[in-house]
């Protein structure tokens, strides 16, 4: 069921820039349920021991300044699980560690746990319904909503053994960012990374490919407390997109171009930066 929503993109790796590696690294390994893939003194990658790439990338490569998300442009990393019983062990999982400070949504067309990092990224762990269940436009948009979760429900899913890591078959499903510039995101997202609009809400808009409900979203919705991004800020330093589609890859790299959006390309790699300043890293 995922793999028809994600033949166009697949969101591979986010870098985060931390102040205290040690501790964000024991926070995505215990209670996020992530392994180390590799590390070093500065890096450590975080993933699916079964994945060749990495989800998170922590890096503390200087006395960065920590600026709390959502004002360093990151809203949630969304990491989608195979099945709503993973979903139960997560939320089994948080709920033995003590956290009680937990987002729980029904949009819809999925169902999701919210929680924070030690440095205030928002991470989402989430599961798909059905596609039969979503509520789809004749045009092709999906409409979503927020309710509470049926958090009872996805507890009982649950596995009887509860895995202390996130199952196989685990990849980021979407991005949401923030930023004061959502106009230019807008363009940024339709004429540069040729993606459709599916949903607008008041200050946010959530885009896609492949009629998924949406693979990025963006919201102004504490614009005031934005801060333009720099290279010495804790938060996302840049995110990975592969692209399966060899005619779209080039029109987008070709489109970055033309926008003066590219910093270089190597060995049919690009990076480029986003309306935030973020470095934004394709591949094919």
């Amino acid at each position: 069921m995922a793999e028809q929503h994600h033949q166009t993109v697949s969101i591979e790796t986010v870098t985060l820039q931390v102040k205290d590696l040690e501790k964000v690294s024991q926070f995505y390994q215990e209670i996020i349920g992530l392994s180390v893939l590799s590390e070093d003194k500065q890096h450590i990658a975080l993933g699916i021991d079964e994945n060749k790439e990495p989800l998170i990338i922590l890096t503390a490569e200087g006395e960065y300044e920590l600026v709390t998300g959502p004002r360093n442009g990151l809203f949630h990393i969304a990491l989608l699980l195979p099945s709503r019983a993973d979903l139960g062990d997560v939320l089994k999982r948080w709920i033995e560690a003590g956290y009680r400070d937990i987002g729980a949504s029904d949009h819809g067309y999925s169902e999701a746990l919210y929680i924070q990092d030690p440095e205030d990224n928002g991470i989402e762990i989430y599961v798909d319904k059905d596609p039969s269940e979503w509520d789809i436009n004749a045009d092709g948009s999906v409409n979503g909503i927020t309710i509470p979760m049926d958090a009872q429900g996805v507890y009982a899913s649950r596995h009887e053994q509860t895995p202390k890591k996130l199952p196989v078959g685990t990849f980021i499903g979407h991005l949401h960012l923030s930023s004061e510039h959502i106009e230019a995101f807008d363009r940024y997202y339709h004429e540069a990374l040729n993606l459709r609009q599916q949903a607008t809400l008041p200050n946010a808009h959530f885009y896609s490919y492949d009629g998924y409900h949406h693979h990025f979203a963006i919201n102004n919705w504490d614009v005031e407390k934005m801060i333009p991004h720099k290279d010495q800020h804790t938060g996302m330093a840049s995110y990975t997109l592969h692209y399966h589609d060899d005619t779209l890859f080039q029109k987008i790299t070709d489109s970055l171009l033309a926008d003066n959006r590219i910093i270089s390309i190597e060995n049919n790699v690009v990076y480029a930066k986003d309306p935030n300043d973020i470095t934004l890293i394709l591949k094919k």
